[in-house]
């Protein structure tokens, strides 16, 4: 049940060569989210600047070796992110 949450959330419980966090991030994830988001400060869908976030195309459940690969990542809103960035 634990991992299925954590499936959900965007984390798990992945090895990796980098050291992990214990939700399965990358110790270097909040440095690269910060920087992403200097650089794309803006939802993709709506345009907004406000309640950013920063959606992985390849979820980092299933392909941990692209979290910090910026080809992967889009700057959403959070109201988008879960409707669009995992419902669709």
């Amino acid at each position: 049940m634990i991992e299925g949450l954590l499936n959900i959330f965007g984390a798990s419980l992945y090895e990796a060569n980098d050291p992990i966090s214990m939700l399965g991030r990358s110790s270097r994830w909040p440095k690269f989210r910060k920087e992403f988001l200097v650089d794309f400060p803006r939802c993709c869908i709506s345009g907004l600047k406000t309640e950013l976030e920063v959606h992985h195309v390849k979820p980092v459940h299933l392909f941990p070796e692209f979290e910090l690969d910026r080809l992967n990542c889009r700057t959403v809103s959070r109201p988008y992110h879960f409707l669009i960035g995992h419902f669709c």
